[in-house]
């Protein structure tokens, strides 16, 4: 499962979380990762798609969409 997370965002913004573990944690949208929200949105969609799941609005909305991490655990949910 965490596989194809990975690749997502490898695929979408060039960050690979297998490399980099150590930002897992690491907010997407701060200054150290800087990924554009534009391509959250596309990661967002990525992931409904390859998962076949659909996140809920709030989820998005209360900050749990903004580290690696935090996307992981809504996934495994």
């Amino acid at each position: 499962m965490e596989e194809k997370l990975v690749e997502i965002f490898k695929r979408r913004v060039g960050i690979d979380f297998y490399k980099q573990f150590e930002n897992r944690d690491t907010p997407l949208f701060g200054s150290e990762l800087n990924v554009p929200a534009r391509e959250l949105v596309l990661i967002l969609l990525d992931i409904e798609n390859e998962y076949n799941i659909r996140l809920p609005n709030e989820a998005v909305a209360n900050g749990a969409f903004m580290t690696f991490n935090k996307i992981k655990g809504l996934i495994e949910i």
